[in-house]
């Protein structure tokens, strides 16, 4: 997968006043200290937030567990203001997370020392962001992501198998966010994993011939729909959603890190940007 610097924007992107889709990219290791004074001075989480970040023993997993969560507040904030952005996270009945109040809707992703945020207006979104490591995994479940993976997007997935099935994982990750199912359930509407699982494919590359079942059901899925999948069931607010096509885009955000992106088809162009790792900039930017 081709890597750019995290403050270019993606190729797809056009310079524009009316935005659809934006993507932060958060060095939560540079930023966390200017996060945190942000934090003090503007008092953006909740106090649900402090409860959840309070019962985390280790220190480094709450420190970017925080800063992450003050970066998407603030990020809201610039959008819908700081008031709305302030409220308590409600969830669907599926678990995705919203603001009632807002217009907006966003997605987190964290890794380590690293965070992704999306955020859409009139739409839904999806990001994941994964740090390359090896990965131990069947070799059937592995095929069968990869060829969902490689029917999701028109981005080419890498050839090094490492790379590749990372690259596969997040393109499934943010597809299920987007859709607010959850991973497991986007596997089995797949077909990688349940009853209805496609014969892997073979051959060296992990995409042989035997493709056509997961690669039908891929189409399915992006075009709003299951084929011979039941219906699940979703809360009032985010019905509108389910039978909205949705595209899924590779973003190039820095070496050894592997991100996508999964919003509403035509929605407009995706603006990858990275978030300000000083206060000054915080302040300029969202103050």
């Amino acid at each position: 997968m081709p890597h750019s610097a995290p403050d270019v924007p993606h190729a797809n992107a056009q310079h524009s006043d009316v935005w659809h889709s934006e993507i932060w990219f958060v060095d939560i290791a540079a930023a966390a200290p200017a996060l945190q004074a942000f934090e003090a001075r503007h008092l953006l989480l909740s106090a649900a937030e402090h409860e959840r970040a309070a019962a985390l023993r280790d220190d480094l997993v709450r420190n970017e567990w925080l800063a992450a969560h003050i970066a998407l507040r603030a990020i809201v904030g610039r959008g819908c203001g700081p008031d709305v952005a302030r409220q308590t996270f409600a969830v669907t009945e599926r678990g995705k997370p919203f603001l009632a109040q807002s217009p907006y809707a966003f997605s987190l992703s964290h890794a380590p020392g690293v965070a992704l945020i999306g955020l859409s207006a009139g739409g839904t979104i999806g990001v994941d962001i994964e740090r390359h490591r090896e990965v131990r995994i069947g070799d059937a479940r592995r095929a069968g992501i990869e060829a969902a993976a490689a029917h999701l997007s028109e981005d080419v997935l890498p050839v090094d198998p490492t790379m590749r099935f990372l690259q596969a994982w997040v393109r499934i990750e943010a597809l299920a966010k987007a859709d607010g199912c959850g991973v497991g359930r986007m596997l089995t509407r797949l077909g990688v994993r349940g009853r209805a699982a496609a014969p892997p494919p073979a051959g060296p590359s992990g995409l042989g011939d035997d493709i056509a079942p997961i690669a039908a059901r891929a189409r399915a899925v992006l075009a709003g729909g299951d084929e011979d999948v039941p219906a699940q069931t979703t809360a009032p607010e985010s019905s509108s959603h389910d039978a909205r096509p949705l595209t899924v885009t590779d973003l190039a955000v820095a070496e050894g890190l592997y991100a996508a992106v999964a919003s509403d088809a035509g929605a407009g162009p995706v603006v990858c940007r990275r978030l300000p790792d000083h206060l000054e900039g915080l302040e300029k930017l969202f103050g």
